[in-house]
């Protein structure tokens, strides 16, 4: 009888969770670290090392013409639209090995957008998702 008992109990547990609303988490504040051994990729000031890309299904709108709209403001790198519904991905002229990443990112309302790691210049690649959508992107989230 135990086993059914505990069975009952787990059931209606996970139905209260599936049932709850999402719970949003309190934004972060950056966390200071140590420095010490990492390499900077980006200089703060310009794109160099950086080259744009117009190979993604970001720039169709542009028929892969043009890669978006990339610029450094306040020691950010800032990407936007070139023209309405035509983006792209900025990454770097420089292949790495093992490496870790340590990075601020402040999306704009409106994109869905995210690191790539390991990216080629079409986009193959992984990609931490960065989401501002409440209870998740419903393109990753419906399934």
């Amino acid at each position: 009888m135990r086993p059914l008992a505990a069975s009952v109990l787990l059931s209606a547990a996970l139905a209260a969770v599936l049932t709850s609303p999402p719970v949003c988490a309190e934004i972060p504040k950056p966390e200071k670290f140590d420095e010490t051994g990492f390499v900077a990729i980006f200089d703060g000031k310009t794109l160099d090392g950086w080259k744009v890309s117009a190979k993604t299904g970001h720039s169709g709108k542009s028929k892969n013409k043009s890669g978006g709209k990339w610029v450094v403001e306040s020691g950010a790198i800032v990407g936007s639209q070139d023209e309405p519904g035509n983006g792209g991905i900025v990454i770097t002229e420089k292949q790495y090995g093992d490496f870790e990443v340590a990075l601020e990112m402040n999306n704009d309302d409106g994109p869905d957008s995210g690191l790539f790691l390991r990216s080629t210049d079409t986009g193959k690649c992984y990609q931490a998702m960065i989401d501002y959508h409440k209870g998740g992107n419903p393109r990753f989230t419906s399934w």
